[in-house]
């Protein structure tokens, strides 16, 4: 075939001859590079089995073992991860913890694994009735644990919680506001965000936890997050959660990887509170190829990094395996509902009975918690250091 006097299939013969023979020189740095990376996949699926199971046996032994609150980090975490009938029977065993000074959290624990809705209603009863004593010491523990189960609190315990937002100091303040809030008291949001602003890093700080929790879609609410993030030094307890609440809730795109960047430092050379919070931020964030910067921390001499650590380990791994833990948006909104920047606030479920405080469909198997602080709990009774 030509076009004009020149023929069209001419210039193809070099192309013919020499193509075969090109490909076939490169045919074997192709399979070369195809069995370098078969080999380093498989590398990276046995180094990523070891972790996992170094990271659930570490979830275990803290559960069984640990200190307080440290165990139930540790328990909620199994929770999460699936093994919620494990851990509903160590806390039936477990009648001391019913009685301990972290008892609120062992009922959260049995709240979480509640074999029915009456059985959960009844145990966010019993922390109901803790925040209705006035003489009870562990009533911001009950506060701050009604909302992390998304109940919607009405009746005495909502004017409870108001007594106590306008009795509190502003750092202990963050907690009813954050019921509140959750509760669509008029102007609580608001209160809370306000709270950014504080000279009280602590006060700054929890105020962020609380947000990060309440998943706020106001414009306004998350510029002033972002603002917050970018003012906070480095060297004070409130920058880890800083950065989690603004990096969770996209509270600006544009300042995601300096956020991240500065939450990788805190992981790597911070303090045990800031390293477990980085835990939870950044493992949604990172892949299979980042466990190595979890797997040291598995060691650590404080459990609260050990449990951060092994739980974003196994929830990477989880998710590198597309199992259903680590999939959809209950997964992306697991973590403590920080995912997501829309507020997707539950109504309340019919089929709970009704107490108190309103229950709202079942939290997220993902949700996890904080570490309490050092401050002994004998300094006084309701102004105890939170985030439990």
């Amino acid at each position: 075939m030509s076009r004009g006097n020149k023929p069209v299939g001419k210039g193809l013969w070099p192309v013919l001859i020499l193509g075969p023979l090109l490909m076939a020189s490169l045919l074997p740095a192709v399979s070369a590079s195809g069995a370098t990376a078969r080999e380093n996949s498989g590398a990276q699926a046995v180094a990523s089995s070891s972790a996992a199971a170094r990271a659930r046996e570490v979830l275990r032994q803290v559960a069984t073992h640990g200190e307080s609150w440290k165990m139930i980090h540790a328990a909620e975490a199994l929770v999460a991860l699936g093994e919620g009938p494990a851990v509903r029977a160590l806390f039936t065993a477990n009648e001391a913890a019913d009685r301990s000074d972290y008892r609120i959290g062992a009922w959260r624990v049995r709240a979480r694994t509640a074999e029915s809705p009456e059985e959960r209603s009844r145990w966010i009863g019993k922390i109901e009735a803790v925040l209705l004593d006035p003489a009870s010491p562990d009533r911001l523990d009950a506060i701050e644990t009604l909302s992390k189960l998304n109940c919607v609190i009405s009746g005495p315990t909502l004017a409870a919680s108001r007594q106590l937002a306008a009795g509190l100091s502003e750092s202990d303040g963050t907690f009813p506001l954050w019921a509140l809030a959750l509760a669509n008291e008029p102007g609580a949001l608001e209160r809370l965000a306000g709270v950014l602003t504080s000279a009280n890093s602590q006060a700054r700080g929890r105020a962020a936890y609380a947000l990060r929790w309440l998943r706020p879609s106001s414009p306004q609410v998350l510029r002033a997050l972002a603002q917050a993030a970018d003012a906070e030094a480095a060297d004070t307890d409130a920058l880890p959660y800083m950065l989690g609440a603004a990096l969770a809730l996209n509270a600006d795109p544009l300042r995601a990887g300096a956020w991240q960047a500065r939450l990788e430092k805190i992981l790597a050379a911070g303090e045990t509170s800031a390293r477990y919070e980085a835990c939870q931020t950044l493992m949604v964030r990172y892949g299979i190829a980042d466990l190595p910067r979890f797997q040291p921390l598995l060691e650590d001499p404080e459990s609260d990094t050990r449990v951060g650590a092994a739980w974003s380990v196994l929830f990477i791994e989880a998710r590198s395996r597309d199992h259903p833990a680590a999939r959809g948006r209950s997964a992306q909104r697991s973590i403590r509902g920080f995912i997501e920047p829309k507020n997707e606030r539950r109504t309340s479920n019919a089929q709970l009975p009704t107490s108190n405080a309103i229950v709202a469909a079942s939290v997220s198997a993902w949700a996890f918690e904080h570490r309490r602080s050092s401050r002994s709990r004998s300094e006084a009774p309701i102004v105890a250091d939170r985030m439990s």
